[in-house]
């Protein structure tokens, strides 16, 4: 505009002194006084409320997110790759599991990580401009989360998918889909009425007029034909509902859950552990509530250490080095690596406060939760769950030009879980070895239904929840501290420190 107009430096000064001749008091620029700013004023002014604060702090990070085209890509690749990788390398259950809670634990930490460290200028501009301490951290705590939960889940799945197809679950498909179909849609007692034979005897109607017959025969006709196609589209609905829950249990790996889960009780259904069966919306909501429960919390406690160590490092190198320092023993105490009752006293004493070890006993009851204990080993100092109809393998070589062969128990896909839920680590290895004596000769059993160290006998419907109980609670301990953390971490950047 300057460029444009012919005015000259001099008329603008001119313009500017006559235009301030006509006020009587020069404005106070030395005062810090806001005597004069109105509380109306006050409440219109950017960042001076929780909720606009919140919403502003959210909409830039959201503006951030999506003008980095290249890092939304990363993002986004970083799940599909790693849950490329697990579904086709992992074959045991458990251990996809443990791997999804320590990626879901990088990823958090990783988003979180550089977070406040490399905005700490613009932080403490805002912070000058009335932007609260905790409006703050949580506008932090909210997009991120939401980030990296989104990237757990799509994680997971594809796992899911990629194991799906990679390593199919061991069961037999016609008896599941038959067993559903029962569950689901039980066959209908006869009436009391009914003879013995099972047969339902029915009062004979009888016309006088031929005609009256007649039309009497075709409206059952009629009806007959409507009640028919009624039958055929309701057998149809109950074919895709059986269906599909067959194939979402097998895509949720939770296929043995819910079979075992919803088996009908027999007359000793006390003795297993369930007064009644479980419904299958029960088992499908409760394994696939807590692996999802599981990785929202592992989610939050990421992003919640990674923010923390923003706000405590001097800057974005440190910040970068602290990840791996953290996420190395979330392998190694996790329960997987070493499970629980292979342990030193000390080193389970330590686990109890690492974060994937609480994820993963929430994934453990996930992976268990309707399923039967099945057999254990008998000659070995930690149990070693086998599957519950004691199945076995046979394993051949070729030694000294011979076909050599040997049977072996086929162990539970989900052995690790059992061994870290079911056996006490105090007593592990107290029980007596079971053997025959055949012709003065001990023959040793290869599994026993039940062991001196082991919770629960062979037959027990698993749903104790107390691991669950804990695991949720260290959890949001570890958010709480952490919040803590990077609270005080802001509080002394804002110094300068």
């Amino acid at each position: 505009k300057l460029a444009e107009t012919d005015r000259s430096g001099a008329e603008w000064r001119r313009q500017f002194e006559q235009g301030h001749k006509a006020s009587s008091e020069a404005p106070d620029f030395g005062s810090l006084s806001t005597d004069g700013i109105s509380q109306e004023a006050k409440k219109r002014r950017p960042g001076s409320g929780y909720g606009l604060g919140l919403w502003v702090q959210l909409r830039r990070q959201w503006s951030i997110l999506k003008a980095d085209s290249l890092n939304l890509v990363f993002l986004l690749a970083q799940p599909l790759l790693i849950a490329l990788l697990v579904g086709w390398v992992a074959d045991d259950a458990v251990l996809r599991t443990f791997l999804c809670v320590v990626a879901t634990l990088w990823f958090g930490c990783s988003n979180g990580a550089q977070q406040i460290v490399k905005e700490l200028p613009i932080f403490r501009r805002e912070r000058v401009c009335g932007l609260g301490l905790h409006c703050y951290v949580q506008s932090k705590y909210f997009f991120l989360g939401a980030v990296t939960t989104f990237q757990a889940l799509l994680m997971y799945l594809v796992t899911l998918a990629i194991a799906g197809i990679v390593h199919p679950i061991d069961m037999d498909g016609d008896e599941f889909r038959a067993a559903m179909a029962e569950r689901l849609f039980p066959p209908i007692e006869q009436s009391a009425e009914g003879d013995s034979s099972g047969q339902v005897e029915f009062d004979v109607v009888t016309f006088d007029d031929p005609a009256e017959a007649s039309q009497g025969t075709s409206a059952a006709a009629g009806e007959s034909s409507i009640e028919s196609a009624m039958k055929e589209e309701s057998r149809r609905a109950e074919s895709m509902r059986v269906s599909v829950v067959t194939k979402l249990a097998a895509f949720f790996e939770i296929a043995h859950n819910v079979m075992e889960g919803t088996a009908p009780v027999s007359g000793q259904g006390r003795d297993t552990g369930l007064s009644q069966a479980l419904s299958v919306s029960h088992v499908f909501l409760t394994t696939i509530g807590l692996k999802v429960l599981a990785l929202i919390a592992t989610a939050l406690v990421g992003v919640a250490i990674g923010l923390a160590i923003s706000a405590l490092v001097q800057n974005s190198t440190q910040a970068v080095l602290w990840v791996p320092l953290v996420l190395i023993p979330q392998i190694l105490f996790g329960g997987f690596v070493v499970t629980r009752p292979e342990m030193a006293p000390t080193v389970r004493l330590a686990s109890v406060a690492i974060p994937s070890h609480a994820s993963q006993r929430i994934m453990d009851v996930a992976n268990l939760y309707g399923q039967t204990t099945p057999r254990m080993t008998n000659r070995t100092k930690y149990a070693v769950f086998l599957t519950p109809g004691g199945d076995q393998e046979t394993v051949e070589w070729e030694e000294a030009g011979e076909t050599v062969s040997e049977k072996y128990d086929i162990v539970s896909e989900h052995n690790n879980s059992w061994q870290n839920l079911l056996i006490f680590p105090t007593s592990a290895g107290e029980h007596r070895h079971v053997y025959r004596t055949v012709r003065g000769k001990r023959s040793y059993d290869d599994s026993v239904e039940q062991r001196n160290d082991v919770r629960y006998p062979m037959g027990i419907v698993y749903q104790h929840m107390g691991p669950v109980v804990y695991g949720t609670i260290a959890l949001f301990l570890w958010v709480l501290a952490c919040y803590l953390a990077t609270w005080v971490g802001l509080i002394l950047k804002q110094g300068g420190r």
